[in-house]
Protein backbone atom coordinates (compact mmCIF):
# COMPACT_ATOMS: atom_id res chain seq x y z
CA UNK A 1 0.00 0.00 0.00
CA UNK A 2 1.63 3.16 -0.96
CA UNK A 3 0.62 6.43 1.47
CA UNK A 4 0.67 9.55 0.16
CA UNK A 5 1.53 12.48 2.66
CA UNK A 6 -0.90 15.45 1.27
CA UNK A 7 0.11 17.95 4.04
CA UNK A 8 -0.69 21.83 3.10
CA UNK A 9 1.76 24.05 3.90
CA UNK A 10 1.60 27.78 4.18
CA UNK A 11 -0.68 30.03 2.37
CA UNK A 12 -2.52 30.18 -0.87
CA UNK A 13 -2.38 33.24 -3.20
CA UNK A 14 -5.53 34.41 -3.10
CA UNK A 15 -5.41 34.46 1.00
CA UNK A 16 -2.15 36.15 1.08
CA UNK A 17 -4.25 39.00 -1.21
CA UNK A 18 -6.98 39.43 0.76
CA UNK A 19 -5.29 39.95 4.36
CA UNK A 20 -2.79 42.37 2.53
CA UNK A 21 -6.70 44.04 1.56
CA UNK A 22 -7.77 44.17 4.78
CA UNK A 23 -4.54 45.54 6.16
CA UNK A 24 -4.42 48.02 3.76
CA UNK A 25 -8.15 49.22 4.06
CA UNK A 26 -7.51 49.38 8.20
CA UNK A 27 -4.59 51.67 8.04
CA UNK A 28 -6.30 54.00 5.08
CA UNK A 29 -8.94 54.74 8.29
CA UNK A 30 -6.37 54.58 11.11
CA UNK A 31 -3.56 56.82 9.44
CA UNK A 32 -5.91 59.96 9.38
CA UNK A 33 -7.19 59.18 12.65
CA UNK A 34 -3.85 59.30 14.06
CA UNK A 35 -2.59 62.14 12.15
CA UNK A 36 -5.84 63.94 13.94
CA UNK A 37 -4.65 63.03 17.49
CA UNK A 38 -1.54 64.26 17.02
CA UNK A 39 -2.01 67.70 15.95
CA UNK A 40 -4.86 67.80 19.10
CA UNK A 41 -1.83 66.63 21.33
CA UNK A 42 -0.09 69.53 20.06
CA UNK A 43 -2.44 71.86 20.22
CA UNK A 44 -3.18 71.06 23.94
CA UNK A 45 0.53 70.58 24.89
CA UNK A 46 0.77 74.17 23.56
CA UNK A 47 -2.56 75.37 25.70
CA UNK A 48 -0.93 74.07 28.82
CA UNK A 49 2.37 75.55 28.01
CA UNK A 50 0.83 78.81 27.37
CA UNK A 51 -1.09 78.38 30.62
CA UNK A 52 2.14 78.45 32.62
CA UNK A 53 3.96 80.77 31.10
CA UNK A 54 0.74 82.93 31.99
CA UNK A 55 1.55 82.04 35.32
CA UNK A 56 4.90 82.61 35.68
CA UNK A 57 4.90 86.04 33.58
CA UNK A 58 1.95 87.18 36.55
CA UNK A 59 4.45 86.34 39.45
CA UNK A 60 6.58 88.80 38.03
CA UNK A 61 3.97 91.06 37.35
CA UNK A 62 2.24 90.50 40.89
CA UNK A 63 5.35 91.24 42.58
CA UNK A 64 7.04 94.07 40.43
CA UNK A 65 3.43 95.61 38.66
CA UNK A 66 5.57 95.28 35.47
CA UNK A 67 7.19 92.92 33.47
CA UNK A 68 10.73 92.68 32.75
CA UNK A 69 12.38 90.51 30.11
CA UNK A 70 15.18 88.93 32.27
CA UNK A 71 12.45 88.41 35.43
CA UNK A 72 10.06 86.62 33.10
CA UNK A 73 12.44 84.54 31.55
CA UNK A 74 14.00 83.25 35.15
CA UNK A 75 10.38 82.57 36.36
CA UNK A 76 9.53 80.59 33.16
CA UNK A 77 12.75 78.42 34.08
CA UNK A 78 12.06 78.14 37.50
CA UNK A 79 8.55 76.65 37.19
CA UNK A 80 8.75 74.73 34.06
CA UNK A 81 11.06 71.57 33.54
CA UNK A 82 11.08 71.72 29.81
CA UNK A 83 13.68 70.81 27.75
CA UNK A 84 13.14 69.86 24.52
CA UNK A 85 11.01 73.60 24.14
CA UNK A 86 12.89 76.29 23.39
CA UNK A 87 10.72 79.69 25.20
CA UNK A 88 11.63 83.36 23.43
CA UNK A 89 10.73 85.50 25.85
CA UNK A 90 10.90 89.18 24.19
CA UNK A 91 11.45 92.75 25.56
CA UNK A 92 7.82 94.37 27.21
CA UNK A 93 5.81 96.41 26.51
CA UNK A 94 7.26 100.15 26.60
CA UNK A 95 4.84 100.73 29.44
CA UNK A 96 5.91 97.46 31.04
CA UNK A 97 1.71 95.97 30.81
CA UNK A 98 2.50 93.10 28.39
CA UNK A 99 5.31 90.90 27.16
CA UNK A 100 5.00 87.99 24.59
CA UNK A 101 6.71 85.12 24.22
CA UNK A 102 7.70 82.60 21.38
CA UNK A 103 7.66 78.70 21.51
CA UNK A 104 6.92 75.76 19.29
CA UNK A 105 5.37 71.90 19.68
CA UNK A 106 6.20 69.88 17.01
CA UNK A 107 6.38 72.04 13.75
CA UNK A 108 3.61 74.75 14.66
CA UNK A 109 5.02 77.70 16.14
CA UNK A 110 3.12 80.05 19.15
CA UNK A 111 3.09 83.13 20.30
CA UNK A 112 1.98 84.26 23.68
CA UNK A 113 1.41 87.29 24.72
CA UNK A 114 0.35 88.23 28.80
CA UNK A 115 -1.41 91.45 29.93
CA UNK A 116 -0.98 91.98 33.12
CA UNK A 117 -3.51 95.21 33.44
CA UNK A 118 -6.10 92.70 32.74
CA UNK A 119 -4.56 89.51 33.93
CA UNK A 120 -5.28 88.01 30.36
CA UNK A 121 -3.13 86.25 27.52
CA UNK A 122 -3.89 85.26 24.03
CA UNK A 123 -2.09 82.38 22.20
CA UNK A 124 -1.62 82.58 18.40
CA UNK A 125 0.07 80.54 15.88
CA UNK A 126 3.05 81.88 14.06
CA UNK A 127 2.97 80.34 10.46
Amino acid sequence: MIRINSIKRGFTLIEVIIVIAIIAILSGILIPKYATYIKKANSTKAEQISRMIFVSAMRVYTDNERFTKEEVTSAIGEDMNINDINIDVKSPSPDGNSITTDFNTGDDKYTVTVRGDNSTFTLGILK
